[in-house]
């Protein structure tokens, strides 16, 4: 069982879960203008998933070694926060370079210009993204 060899590892029991949920986010953030529909299918299976675990946990393992509680999800959160700005920039590129808006309405839309293009609506919406941040506080009220 994956949180068993987690554990001998030294990691935390829920390291693995941890580990698909990021690796789930990563795909759906960074890819999500290619596949619009990977999010709904990311839904399913996550219910799905859901459904399976709980049999799993309920029914079928042995408990794993008890650890201390934590405040967060650690590293993990510097991951996921990372893998939105990288997303951001992704899905833009995808959006421009392989959209033929641009031409249709400015035939002398050049690579270098979408390039710029790119760079300049990402550094416009992490603005906007550390702006929400700022004023949404982490706590709910």
């Amino acid at each position: 069982l994956p949180e068993l060899k987690a554990v001998e590892f030294g990691l935390s029991p829920t390291f693995y879960e941890f580990n698909e949920l990021a690796l789930q986010f990563g795909y759906i953030v960074l890819f999500s203008a290619a596949l619009p529909a990977a999010a709904g299918l990311a839904l399913l299976n996550n219910l799905l998933e859901l459904r399976l675990d709980s049999v799993k946990v309920l029914k079928l393992t042995r408990r794993v070694p008890a650890t201390s509680d934590s405040k967060g999800i650690g590293a993990w959160r510097s991951i996921l926060l990372f893998l939105t700005y990288v997303g951001l920039g992704t899905n833009l590129g995808i959006l421009i370079y392989t959209s033929d808006w641009f031409e249709r309405f400015y035939p002398s839309f050049t690579p270098l210009d979408k390039l710029l293009l790119v760079v300049v609506l990402e550094h416009a919406l992490i603005g906007l993204k550390l702006l929400i941040d700022a004023c949404v506080p982490d706590m709910p009220a």
